[in-house]
């Protein structure tokens, strides 16, 4: 953890802000292993895939607080037990994800899921903001 801390800092001096990207399998693929780790390492943030807790069977309440770290979401669809699903086949609501965004998503990739699951675009939003 101290390495993880000393790199955060680094790139926050540098005016760069550092993510993570929480899935399975990894130190952080419990949503509650992703919060605690972007507690203890400050200026840490989350690339936040609700596909990658999905998947595995959290639900989508569950993955909800990891908002607060997120700073990049990747949109796509997925169901328990399949990361990847088509858009119209997964149960990911992502008309509710607008409402518990905190305001510090600077970047979305929507990943439309197709045979290929081919990354389609980035998209910034409005309130996105960088530190310098």
């Amino acid at each position: 953890m101290s390495e993880l801390k000393l790199l955060c800092q680094a790139a926050n001096d540098e005016g760069i802000l550092l993510n993570i990207e929480a899935c399975e399998p990894s130190v952080v693929q419990h949503p509650m292993d992703a919060i605690r780790i972007c507690e203890d390492v400050p200026g840490l943030g989350l690339t936040l895939d609700y596909s990658h807790f999905i998947d595995p069977g959290y639900t989508q309440s569950e993955v909800e607080p990891l908002h607060r770290f997120a700073r990049h979401l990747h949109a796509r669809q997925a169901v328990p037990g399949k990361r990847v699903e088509a858009v119209d086949k997964g149960t990911i609501d992502f008309a509710e994800l607008s409402h518990c965004s905190s305001g510090t998503i600077t970047k979305v990739l929507w990943l439309l899921s197709t045979w290929n699951a081919i990354p389609l675009a980035s998209v910034k939003l409005m309130y996105g903001r960088r530190l310098r």
